[in-house]
C-alpha cells in the first residue's frame, strides 16, 4: 500500500493521494499500530 501511495504522490494526484492516505491510516488504526486509534493521526495521515 505504501508503494501505491508513493506512486500516486509522484503523479501529483492530490485528491486520490488524500483518499488513499485516509484509507491507509484507517487500516493502521484498526491493526492497532497507533497510539490513538480513534483519530486519523499517524504514519499515513495527519488530519
Amino acid at each position: 500500500m505504501v508503494t501505491y501511495t508513493n506512486a500516486i504522490a509522484k503523479l501529483k494526484q492530490k485528491i486520490v493521494f488524500n483518499w488513499i492516505s485516509i484509507n491507509r491510516q484507517s487500516v493502521l488504526n484498526l491493526l492497532g499500530n497507533v497510539a490513538s486509534p480513534y483519530y486519523l493521526i499517524g504514519e499515513a495521515y495527519d488530519g
